[in-house]
């Protein structure tokens, strides 16, 4: 196809440095590892089996479409903005109309934050964070502040910006339909100008079927699977002739040949993502409307799976191991304790794919891969003797790659041979607010203990629970989501790491207004 017209130049100088491959950067932070599949070639992939017939039921003639640029359309600016914050940024808590899938958090939101569709933000209205000190991202759907000044949204969830997983728990939705984080699918001026994109982008299609491929975690379509799923990617054919085109363009568009467009929500079919900017020349970006879908092709990037649970990719068409071993990164007891069990305070390790299996020994000789390992990190250690204590602590991943050790100390102070723990905790302080208009109420809940509280658990059943009974967590819980409206009751019981377990504690409260189920996020449209 040949477009009659005069190529526009772009306007920028481009250095050689510019145009090594790279994951995008914001803020010093790196959007996801380079082996991430957000950041991986699929020009060498093969087509999927159903291209055809995804490519035809998004109509063959319809244009790529920038869902992005400068100022603003219909009264809204155009494209996806993001916030900048630090570690001190006060974190908020928010209350999520879809709790059951969503990171409780606290989130980072700053005040007057860039909202998606200001100033008039109607749509979707995500609120995009990037903690640039530790390089977390915060993502919420829906976003509003009440008058009082809390926060409302309807999803939310968190991304470590430096791993590739663990992925979203299966079957959950993000900030997008598709369940994956929103910054791996956005084109930055920044990379765009200095000409090269090293990443996939993120793509809309009209409607899409009840699937979702790795590494999406949620679908919201329906039962025609002549639709693509969420999380199916696509490239521009390699075949497509692009020299008609501006050189203001030519970035995104091999970009689209490389990396490709990933599906990760429904509006209009070949909508592409990119960040809200008022240096965008949207008069350029137009041209991009004469790449057809037809000039597209769906992908099948399966064999780069890892690990289904993990955004690793095979590098090289399918052909990279992870050797990266996993790191602890924290690790705590408490400085004395009167029982030879022993609660273990902070336990954190992170890995670029996903951490596997955990141990703490006494001996900082590093376990093999095929030694007894936790599948969670272990909350308390027991013992044998009293006196001052070493403990080592160890985190491995699927490859078996195992961490250096971390060290922490507690001195153990009872008699010899170690007395039992036999004092229960106390709550001192419980309550619910006497209404919510919420299903997810706010919980104030403080507890003692002669060593240290070890586990929390809210019920409704007034039945007291064992040690072992389903719903105990390692953290205070700050709310509670109740199912359905009416007046509840609530209660609460506390544990040390002996087992021993606290009276019950109790507390009203009547939920007044009944909220929805959520079926999938859509990307407001101009």
């Amino acid at each position: 196809m040949k477009i009659t017209r005069t190529v526009v130049l772009v306007l920028c100088l481009i250095s050689l440095s510019s145009l090594a491959y790279g994951a995008a950067n914001i803020g010093g932070c790196q959007i996801f590892p380079s082996d991430s599949i957000y950041n991986t070639p699929i020009d060498t992939l093969p087509v999927d089996a159903k291209s055809a017939t995804y490519i035809n039921a998004m109509s063959p003639n319809i244009g790529v479409h920038p869902d992005f640029g400068a100022g603003m359309w219909n009264n809204s600016n155009i494209g996806m903005p993001y916030n900048l914050v630090r570690s001190t940024t006060p974190r908020k808590t928010v209350s999520f109309y879809y709790p059951d899938e969503s990171d409780p958090g606290p989130y980072p939101i700053p005040d007057n934050p860039l909202i998606e569709g200001q100033p008039n933000a109607t749509g979707d209205r995500h609120i995009i964070m990037i903690d640039i000190d530790n390089c977390i991202e915060y993502d919420l759907y829906d976003s509003h502040q009440a008058a009082d000044g809390s926060w409302n949204a309807g999803s939310g969830a968190i991304f470590d910006l430096k791993t590739n997983g663990p992925l979203r728990t299966a079957g959950w939705t993000s900030a997008n339909a598709a369940g994956t984080p929103i910054l791996a699918g956005l084109v930055t001026y920044e990379e765009f100008a200095a000409g090269s994109i090293n990443h996939v982008i993120a793509m809309t299609t009209g409607w899409s079927q009840n699937m979702y491929l790795w590494p999406a975690r949620h679908y919201a379509g329906g039962s025609d699977t002549s639709y693509p799923p969420m999380g199916q990617h696509f490239r521009l054919k390699a075949s497509f002739d692009s020299t008609s085109l501006p050189a203001y363009v030519q970035p995104i568009v091999t970009a689209l040949k490389k990396y490709g467009a990933m599906v990760v929500d429904n509006g209009v079919s070949f909508f592409i993502s990119g960040v809200h900017d008022d240096r965008w020349d949207n008069d350029q970006l137009a041209y991009l409307g004469y790449v057809k879908a037809s000039d597209f092709e769906a992908v099948d990037v399966s064999s780069l799976t890892t690990d289904p649970n993990s955004a690793q990719a095979k590098q090289n068409g399918g052909t990279t191991t992870d050797s990266e071993a996993p790191r602890v990164t924290a690790f705590a007891l408490p400085a004395t304790s009167s029982s030879q069990t022993v609660p273990i305070t902070t336990f954190i390790a992170t890995d670029n794919v996903g951490v596997t299996g955990y141990i703490v020994s006494e001996t900082p000789t590093k376990p093999s891969p095929s030694a007894a390992w936790n599948k969670t990190a272990p909350t308390t250690y027991t013992f044998p003797t009293t006196g001052s204590k070493t403990l080592y602590a160890f985190a491995k991943d699927a490859a078996g790659n195992v961490s250096d050790a971390a060290l922490a100390k507690t001195t153990v102070s009872t008699g010899s041979g170690g007395t039992a723990d036999t004092s229960s905790p106390v709550i001192t302080t419980f309550s619910l607010p006497e209404t919510s208009t919420s299903l997810t109420a706010s919980v104030t809940l403080t507890a003692k203990d002669n060593v240290s509280v070890a586990g929390y658990l809210l019920t409704e059943s007034p039945q007291a629970p064992t040690k072992k009974s389903k719903g105990w967590q390692t953290k205070k819980p700050g709310t509670y989501t109740f199912s359905s409206r009416g007046t509840h009751t609530l209660y609460a019981y506390v544990r040390d790491a002996a087992g021993n377990i606290s009276a019950a504690a109790s507390a009203q409260t009547t939920i007044s207004i009944a909220n929805g189920g959520h079926g999938g996020s859509r990307y407001g449209r101009r």
